[in-house]
């Protein structure tokens, strides 16, 4: 009706005529209040409606009060389980250290204790110093824990080598086996590949026992030690072991394990065998000196040489033949090892980059050949990229095998020689690898097997 004024009536709380919904009491743990309309919580046996109305005070005071309690409780649990992950991550951190430096981990109490003289001594003035000594007691170093956790770091290293491989276009393998302590031999193995960002790598693969031991042979005789040429073969060898020795020491040390280097040099040793030839067979003992001495200290005894002439002669036929296979990629040899040494028409932009020249030249100063093929663009020159990739993944020798046997025989000693094969193997891909293992990755992975493992 016009001229009449109408205001709108606020509904009541009973006009709504709501009903209780009987899955909220699986929802959210809520059951029917007496009165209609309201829900009484099960948990804290409250009818929220009744005890704190809408638009009171009261009821804001509450809420915020909740929402703090609510809040300093999550503070607490995460602050809780922050500290315990930085406990298990600096755990891990000692067994890393110890592993790589092939220490046993019965050390690692000796190192707690240590961290906590230490902490006592130099945080004894601060107010929190009971908080810290309370946090360094709580580490976990026993030999049994440090174990473990070298399986975890271990694993954690051959994943990642694992999947490096899978995306590498080459790779090849290095193998070499020696006994141990307990005179059973060890296989190693070695992987040296080229990742997915052009970097040429070089791993430890895995350790595997072989069956069997190596026994010692019984004592015999042999007269032959009173011959005098037996004893001028001795004296040769003597000499020609000097000589191989000292070829061998160029072949060994991280710039030589490029296989362009190895074969420059069995190709000059092959070169110098020629020459030792020669001298031989004009008399002239100059690069044999113990051969020399001997046929000074016995000057009524044959100076005949043809059988060390002989034994040099198939030795240099037995090189030639072992190395047959590389003659055949000298060029490309010599283009992985300087690409401007070529005059080839394949790599004419290659040679007019005076750019990449001058990256060259930087790094074969620092004897660094790998990081060079690294900084050429792939897509210029996806073949000469290619060509470098396969000749630089090649191993060079067995000298990483060699070497690591070295720390095999340290790692089991005569005092550790009851350590088993697997955790042999996983302190040495910890100490030899050449990455470190992912430990944030580790703590993750253990974090969620735990949150989904969990009942609660």
């Amino acid at each position: 009706m016009a001229g009449v004024y109408s205001k709108e009536r606020k509904r009541k709380l009973e006009d709504e005529n709501r009903a209780f919904q009987a899955e909220w009491e699986g929802d959210f743990f809520f059951t029917k209040g007496k009165k209609e309309g309201t829900a009484l919580c099960l948990i804290c046996r409250e009818t929220f409606e009744e005890k704190f109305p809408k638009k009171f005070k009261i009821r804001e005071e509450k809420l915020q009060s909740l929402k703090k309690s609510f809040a300093c409780e999550r503070s607490t649990l995460f602050n809780a389980m922050d500290k315990n992950e930085l406990t298990t991550k600096a755990s891990y951190q000692v067994t890393e250290i110890l592993a790589q430096k092939m220490k046993p981990f019965s050390d690692a109490e000796i190192v707690k204790e240590c961290v906590v003289t230490v902490c006592k001594t130099l945080f004894s003035h601060l107010p929190n110093s009971k908080q810290i000594l309370d946090e360094v007691s709580k580490l976990q170093l026993s030999d049994s824990t440090c174990m473990r956790r070298s399986q975890d770091l271990a694993a954690n290293i051959a994943l990642n080598i694992t999947d490096e491989l899978q995306q590498s276009k080459y790779f090849s393998l290095a193998l070499d086996s020696s006994t141990d302590i307990t005179s059973i031999s060890q296989l190693l193995l070695f992987v040296k590949y080229v990742s997915k960002d052009c970097v040429v790598k070089e791993n430890f693969l895995g350790m595997i026992p072989m069956t069997g031991q190596t026994r010692a042979t019984k004592e015999k005789e042999y007269p032959d030690v009173y011959d005098f040429s037996w004893w001028l073969k001795v004296a040769f060898l003597t000499d020609t072991m000097c000589i191989m020795n000292e070829t061998l020491t160029r072949l060994q040390g991280h710039y030589n394990n490029i296989v362009t280097k190895m074969i420059s040099i069995v190709f000059s040793h092959e070169q110098k065998l020629n020459m030792y030839i020669e001298e031989l067979s004009n008399s002239d003992y100059s690069s044999f000196p113990s051969v020399k001495t001997l046929f000074h200290e016995n000057p009524d005894e044959s100076q005949d040489v043809s059988d060390l002439i002989k034994l040099l002669t198939d030795l240099k036929n037995e090189m030639s033949l072992r190395f047959s296979d590389f003659r055949k990629y000298q060029e490309p040899f010599r283009l992985v090892e300087n690409p401007w040494s070529i005059t080839t028409a394949n790599i004419a932009h290659l040679s007019h980059d005076t750019e990449l020249k001058s990256v060259f030249e930087e790094k074969k100063k620092n004897k660094a050949h790998y990081e060079f093929w690294k900084a050429v663009e792939k897509d210029k020159f996806p073949n000469l990229i290619d060509c470098a990739q396969k000749i630089l993944c090649v191993f060079a020798s067995t000298y990483v095998c060699e070497s690591t046997f070295s720390k095999l025989k340290f790692i089991k000693n005569k005092y550790r020689s009851r350590l088993t094969s697997e955790n042999v193997e996983n302190i040495l891909r910890i100490s030899v690898s050449s990455q470190p293992a992912n430990i944030d990755a580790i703590l993750e992975s253990c974090e969620r097997f735990r949150h989904s493992t969990s009942t609660n």
